[in-house]
């Protein structure tokens, strides 16, 4: 999902139009343009980075021994604060251990966003072999409200802020959660 690399400076007699990044800065800057000031998770490659840069722009990391219990305490934020709770796995098994927790947090309408890191997609599509190769979407799509595959980074933002916006929506054809019938 990397554009290019980030430059620190622009080279004297140029504009800030031309600026590089990547889809890590992407995501993070999209995460803070919502409002997102904790992310509950598990780090390991390929999302290591992306906690480190989010804890270096503010946003609260807090780190966990099981995706699981990273995905519970997410959702139970989301529950409290009526925000979406995020939730950072690694890819393959450490996106299915969160699974447990998007399912909790779907069935009890408690807003919750996975974020999990990915292997190429050409390579997922072409069963190479690819390090934690899985294609998640499937599974996602059975546990949760909804499941977005983001594949340019173009389209990191616009796809963060929908997730944002679909965990806290009142109703999907899939759920009716809100009103709750016990007033949570």
């Amino acid at each position: 999902m990397t554009v290019a690399p980030m430059r620190d400076t622009e080279p004297e007699g140029t504009d800030d139009t031309g600026t590089l990044t990547d889809g890590i800065h992407l995501v993070v800057d999209a995460l803070k343009l919502n409002d997102v000031d904790t992310i509950y998770g598990v780090v390991g490659i390929p999302i290591t980075d992306l906690a480190r840069l989010a804890q270096a722009s503010g946003i609260r990391y807090i780190g966990f021994r099981h995706e699981s219990d990273a995905g519970h305490a997410a959702a139970a934020a989301g529950f409290l604060t009526k925000k979406p709770g995020i939730c950072l796995t690694v890819s393959a098994p450490g996106f299915l251990n969160g699974l447990v927790a998007l399912a909790n947090a779907t069935t009890n309408c408690f807003p919750m966003v996975q974020i999990s890191g990915s292997s190429e997609r050409h390579l997922v599509d072409l069963q190479r072999g690819d390090y934690e190769e899985m294609d998640q979407l499937p599974a996602a799509k059975m546990f949760a409200k909804a499941a977005y595959r983001v594949s340019r980074a173009e389209d990191i933002g616009r796809g963060i802020a929908r997730a944002i916006r679909t965990a806290v929506s009142r109703s999907t054809p899939q759920s009716t959660c809100w009103p709750m019938p016990n007033g949570r």
